[in-house]
């Protein structure tokens, strides 16, 4: 039996026009069967998205059997480890439009990538504006110093969300981040094609920037990841939530409490969970304030 500690979690993705997409999803499913790898895994024409967990082994032969089909040039993967083994519950390839679904449809033109160093030094520069591309919800456990908080629950959400920043942040330096790097390729296309024209990128997400910086450097709190680690800290023990009902330091999502409305994640301690109170995430509680409810 293969020790739990033995276990990866590897990210990509690749811009990579495909010719046959669904033959190349045959391929993926054939792939990950034979090596056991759980996950999720996005196939379009215009490339592929993935993130799975594995053992060790499985997770390096998966990279090289990739690697050399020679379809995905440049493909930067991300691995981390994974203590609770298998960090899916089971294997899903899929064939889809687009390898990450903004809500709109728009030709990829990502901003300037920055690694892990640039970004750092260029965080310190007045001129610069931060934006997390990320949801809400992995903001309030960890985010840059100074990164205001983002409004979308869904990345769909980020078309309307880019519409209100883009005035404010012409002629600033736009610096955007995410979680590994895939959001901010189609989260900075559509913030140019507004017109905002310094747009940079953080390559390879919060995960880069901690394997740079494992001190959490300009980053506190936990990186929030779409597996059933939930999050993963740096060597920083800060802890940046607040429970969104009595405002203590608080920061674990294990137990996946939700917006009694919307159902997204809210940050709430045991406390007031077992008090009983009725959680209701920002976005909600703005919405009806707005409509005049009493929240």
């Amino acid at each position: 039996m293969v020790p739990r500690e033995a276990y990866k979690v590897l990210l990509y993705y690749s811009y990579s026009a495909l010719d046959d997409p669904d033959a190349h999803a045959q391929w993926q499913t054939g792939l990950c069967d034979r090596l056991d790898l759980r996950g999720r895994i996005r196939v379009a024409r215009e490339g592929i998205n993935g993130t799975v967990s594995g053992t060790a082994d499985a997770v390096r032969q998966y990279m090289e059997q990739v690697d050399q089909l020679g379809l995905f040039p440049g493909m930067q993967w991300k691995v981390s480890p994974s203590e609770i083994g298998h960090a899916f519950p089971s294997m899903i390839v899929s064939l889809r439009d687009t390898i990450v679904n903004m809500g709109a449809k728009l030709a990829h033109n990502p901003g300037e990538y920055l690694s892990p160093a640039e970004f750092n030094e260029a965080m310190a520069d007045e001129d610069s504006v931060l934006v997390d591309c990320r949801n809400s919800y992995e903001w309030q456990i960890g985010r840059f110093e100074g990164a205001p908080c983002p409004s979308g629950r869904q990345f769909t959400d980020w078309p309307k969300e880019a519409s209100a920043l883009a005035g404010r942040l012409q002629g600033k330096r736009v610096l955007m981040y995410c979680t590994g790097g895939i959001r901010c390729e189609m989260a900075s296309s559509y913030l140019k094609s507004l017109g905002v024209d310094r747009v940079a990128q953080l390559h390879g997400g919060i995960h880069e920037y901690l394997k740079a910086y494992p001190d959490g450097g300009r980053f506190r709190g936990k990186n929030f990841v779409f597996d059933e680690r939930i999050a993963i800290p740096s060597n920083d023990a800060t802890v940046v939530g607040r429970c969104r009902v009595c405002s203590r330091s608080f920061d674990d999502y294990s137990q996946k409490r939700r917006c009694v409305h919307c159902r997204i994640l809210v940050v709430c301690c045991d406390t007031c969970h077992d008090a009983g109170v009725p959680l209701v995430c920002g976005t909600c509680k703005h919405s009806q304030r707005d409509l005049g409810v009493n929240v």
